[in-house]
This record gives C-alpha cells, sequence and structure tokens, in this order.
C-alpha cells in the first residue's frame, strides 16, 4: 500500500542516509522529489541533504501508524525517532 499510495515505483537506490548502520537502506527518484529510507527499527538518521523543503513522515511498519518526526535541518538533516523495536519506513516528499 505504501508504494502506491507515495507513487514509489520508480525510486533507485542511492546513499543519502551518514549513520554508520548498513541495515538502514535509502531510495530516491532521479529528481530526488521522493526519499525513502527503511530500518528494521526506529533510530535517529542524519541525512546528506537539507530536507527543509521536504514534507516528511514515518511509518511504523508494525501497526501502519505514520507520524511527522521532528527534524533539524541545514546543510544536513537530522531525523529524530522515538526507539522502537519495529520496522519503519522515513518518506520525504518534495513540495
Amino acid at each position: 500500500w505504501v508504494f502506491e499510495n507515495f507513487k514509489l515505483a520508480d525510486i533507485e537506490p542511492v546513499d543519502l542516509v551518514k549513520n554508520d548502520d548498513p541495515e538502514i537502506v535509502t531510495a530516491a527518484d532521479t529528481a530526488r522529489t521522493r526519499i525513502v529510507a527503511y530500518a528494521p527499527y526506529t533510530t535517529s538518521m542524519t541525512f546528506d541533504i537539507n530536507l527543509s523543503a521536504y514534507t516528511c513522515s514515518c511509518i511504523n511498519l508494525n501497526d501502519r501508524r505514520i507520524w511527522t518526526p521532528p527534524i533539524q535541518t541545514g546543510s544536513t538533516s537530522v531525523v529524530e525517532l522515538p526507539q522502537f523495536n519495529h520496522d519503519m519506513l522515513f518518506l520525504a516528499i518534495k513540495k
């Protein structure tokens, strides 16, 4: 349901997260108007992109709960996430 609702069929892997965690994977479309990060648990992530021009949300894949995380933007962006032990998707859609 996520790929259809957020039109993610054309995303490709990209290296946008500066965390040293190999389990966090990111993908984006070629114009970087849609960015997705997957993690098998929630953790704070630092993106190598300024996310101030994006609408950002997270989805807890365990219960499909969607929320807006706090983000510190600048030349990099830090997404602060609560600690849950569930699969999580971070979505950033350019405004």
